[in-house]
């Protein structure tokens, strides 16, 4: 902008030099279409290399060429492709969870990648979070076994800390559908709100049966520095209490949390609630609505204050040792494994009574058979029980003096659960068993039969004095049927899952041939969401007939003509002879677009895995040869000759003669030619470029891909054109612009002439654009070049030199 001058001085200004610079655009970008053993349908993704290819859509050779087509073009020259999987009617895996009741489905959970591979998907639920009575974790894994019958874990991933709650800013569908690699979820509401629970909260210390000393213990937790908690209802912020000591009733502090609340009209009902066997009470913090009725879906949560914080003291909030219980929380998927169920027998209150237990005992590990130690359904027994073999694991537990509370159950449960994990082996030290615990519930989770075993479990642990922690007892459920406590390691997608907590599993399909509509599809999806590609490869799917596959090149060609990309078209799976090439070439140009587009015959074959040769279309091997000689030579060159040579190519299906190679010559089909210096590119015409075509502007590959990327890179280049205003100066510019890049590909031999008025010519001015163009908005540029044009044909004529003969 002008400097604006108000003190005597020298001003410096910078000015734009008004140069615009046009760079030349890549020109060896492919893009494949065609089946794949996984990944997403009609999503285009790129892929720089074979292994990060391999890595999204698998090693299967079987279902098409394209494995071996983006091998074959990385491992002649290629550096960039897109990769577009189609098929028709190809399906995805899914299955559907239940909650821990086993009544209902909660969550339907379908592959992402339609295919087979959606078959492998396993899922893990846990609710080992912070708030194991809200929230819940899930692991997605596949599991893929190698060459060497080794399962290894591919792909690997864990949410934590999901919701049910749509509100939640951790609401599993939102997390799973946008973060996941995997799966996507859906969760129907509609049947899930009728499931929906209370939200409340409950204190991990226990209080006396007796209100006058139940609200004396709870005065002597307060005071000056013990006086304040945090409290967040049903999703409001968290927002800080202070209590005013000593209460004279629970309503004191009912009205002290309803005032911090006001602002977001949320309300609690605070009072002492049955603890099950035992004569204590918790204290209870529960949602309502304004009329004292318990909220549907509301929830609960407490945390400490930083200064005079009393929720440490009473134990409430679920970091605290108490237990914080969402209206979600009955709709989230059953944990898998072997899980105790908050609530079940003697309710949540009888968790009070194992609070008090200072001895569990001693067991076993047992299968129904009796046989102590055998891992398939491990049944906790004490000394006196048939199974009982004399090898015990005491598990003592620490007495619990004066008022009971919930943290010595965690302590208890932890003890357990060390106990097995440190006994649950094989003679080899294998571990056969993890146990964890939930907050307050014990979980068994299986690490042998693979990664889907139903893991049938029958659990009677009890304690010296009779008391019984499974069966008919209060942590789990006892024996099928449902509802059971016993689940499988891991959740399947598909149909190979068992156990009560998942149904409707559905297999993914590879999907059949596809057709022109689905190519049509990954055309219009191309052209939205990828910026430039230069090469096209169509590879053959397994059972794609030549008729088939001469369906698509006409839609092919013209997607590329509008692209300003270049078709490789592979010749037919039936040509054995030249003479079959020569008769049926013309029906194969029917419908082409046939100066954007190349063919190449024979066939090649390359190596396999299994040692042995496998028979492909040659267009990927070709496309890999142009990308490497547009970076050794410049796209100018023609990818032919004796250093056009394939990499990884074996052999050709038909060895050609020079006779043979002069009848497809003409035709504009070009070869690839068995020399003693190895197996090369032996011709360099469009499928335009057969004799007495009338077409000879673009008869040859290296011309119309040099005139492709003149085209694409000047229309990215003039873009600053638009809206200038159209007049001399503009035009200046655009001069300058084009011809700086024209000139530039004259230097490195792009173009015929001594001279770069002889190479190449960029005009614009009044002559190109006249008042009626500028009136129209329109300025025309017109650019010329003289291509380089391959010497296709080497005569040379001998003479035989005369002897001297004197005059």
């Amino acid at each position: 902008m002008p400097v604006r001058v108000t003190y005597p001085g020298v001003y410096i200004q910078e000015v734009p030099s008004g140069v615009r610079t046009i760079t030349g655009v890549s020109t060896s970008v492919a893009a494949l279409i065609g089946m794949v053993q996984r990944g997403r349908l009609g999503v285009p993704t790129r892929v720089l290399s074979v292994t990060d290819y391999e890595r999204q859509f698998g090693t299967d050779t079987s279902i098409s060429e394209m494995t071996d087509q983006v091998r074959q073009f990385f491992l002649n020259g290629g550096q960039e492709a897109w990769i577009v999987r189609i098929a028709q009617n190809a399906l995805t895996a899914s299955v559907q969870l239940r909650e821990e009741t086993g009544n209902t489905v909660v969550m339907t959970a379908s592959a992402k990648e339609a295919g087979p591979d959606g078959n492998l998907i396993r899922l893990e639920v846990d609710y080992n979070t912070p708030s194991p009575e809200q929230t819940f974790n899930l692991r997605v894994f596949r599991p893929v076994t190698n060459a060497l019958g080794v399962v290894q874990i591919e792909t690997d991933e864990t949410f934590s800390n999901l919701s049910m709650d749509p509100a939640s800013g951790r609401y599993a569908a939102t997390i799973l559908n946008q973060q996941s690699t995997l799966i996507d979820v859906e969760i129907d509401q509609t049947v899930l709100d009728p499931l929906r629970g209370e939200g409340y909260a409950l204190s991990g210390l226990l209080f006396d049966n007796n209100d006058a000393t139940a609200l004396a213990t709870l005065n002597s937790l307060l005071g000056p520095t013990a006086n304040s908690f945090q409290i967040s209802v049903d999703g409001s912020p968290l927002v800080p209490v202070v209590i005013s000591a000593p209460l004279a009733a629970l309503q004191d502090l009912e009205d002290a949390i309803d005032a911090a609340l006001t602002p977001y009209a949320r309300h609690v009902r605070v009072s002492f609630v049955a603890a099950g066997l035992t004569t204590a009470r918790y204290l209870e913090i529960r949602s309502v609505d304004n009329a004292d009725t318990p909220t549907v879906g509301g929830s609960v949560q407490i945390q400490p204050s930083a200064t005079n914080d009393v929720a440490v003291a009473l134990q409430i909030g679920s970091a605290q040792g108490g237990i914080e219980v969402s209206g979600y929380a009955p709709v989230r998927p059953a944990p898998s494994a072997f899980f105790a169920r908050l609530g079940t027998g003697g309710g949540v209150g009888a968790l009070s009574d194992f609070a008090e237990a200072n001895d569990l005992g001693t067991w076993i590990l047992s299968d129904a058979s009796g046989e102590p130690d055998h891992m398939d359904t491990p049944t906790f027994v004490r000394p006196g029980n048939p199974m009982y073999d004399g090898t015990a694991y005491d598990v003592a537990l620490p007495e619990n003096p004066g008022v009971g509370s919930l943290r010595n159950v965690r302590q208890n449960l932890q003890q357990l659960a060390d106990s097995i994990n440190a006994n649950a082996t094989t003679a080899t030290g294998q571990s056969l068993w993890n146990v964890s615990v939930a907050g307050y519930r014990l979980v068994l989770r299986s690490q042998f039969g693979g990664n889907n075993p139903n893991v049938d479990i029958s659990a009677t642990l009890s304690s010296d004095g009779g008391y019984d922690l499974g069966a008919d007892g209060q942590f789990f459920d006892g024996t099928p049927p449902p509802p059971s406590s016993a689940n499988v390691t891991a959740y399947s997608l598909g149909t190979t899952g068992s156990g009560d907590y998942q149904t409707g599993g559905s297999n993914g399909t590879p999907g059949n041939v596809p057709t022109l509509p689905d190519y049509r599809a990954a055309f219009v999806r191309l052209n939205r969401d990828v910026d430039i590609f230069n090469l096209m490869i169509l590879p053959r799917a397994t059972g794609q007939s030549d008729t088939q596959r001469e369906t698509i090149w006409g839609a092919a060609s013209a997607f590329c003509r509008d692209r300003r990309a270049f078709l490789l078209v592979d010749p037919r799976e039936t040509w054995t002879t030249a003479n079959q090439v020569d008769s049926e070439i013309v029906q194969l140009r029917v419908g082409v677009v046939t100066d954007h587009a190349a063919i190449y015959w024979p066939r090649i074959r390359i190596p396999t895995a299994s040692s042995g040769l496998r028979t492909i279309d040659p267009s990927g091997s070709i496309a890999g040869l142009m990308a490497r000689t547009d970076s050794n030579r410049g796209v100018w060159k023609a990818p032919a000759g004796l250093e056009a040579s394939f990499v990884n190519v074996r052999s050709v299906e038909h060895r050609m003669s020079d006779p043979e190679n002069g009848l497809i010559n003409p035709q504009a089909v070009n070869a690839i030619r068995l020399f003693p210096t190895g197996i090369v590119s032996w011709g360099a015409r469009t499928m335009v470029g057969f004799d007495n075509s009338g077409n000879d502007d673009y008869k040859y590959v290296p011309i119309r891909r040099i005139a492709l990327f003149i085209e694409e890179s000047l229309f990215r280049g003039l873009k600053f054109a638009v809206f200038e205003p159209n007049d001399e100066p503009l035009w200046a510019q655009i001069r300058l612009a084009a011809g700086a890049f024209m000139n530039n590909l004259f230097r490195q031999g792009a173009f015929q002439g001594q001279k770069a008025s002889d190479a190449y010519f960029v005009k614009v001015d009044s002559e190109t654009t006249t008042q009626n163009d500028i009136n129209l908005g329109i300025v025309n540029v017109v650019v010329g070049f003289a291509p380089l044009r391959p010497a296709e044909f080497v005569v040379i004529t001998i003479q035989q030199m005369a002897g001297q003969v004197q005059t």
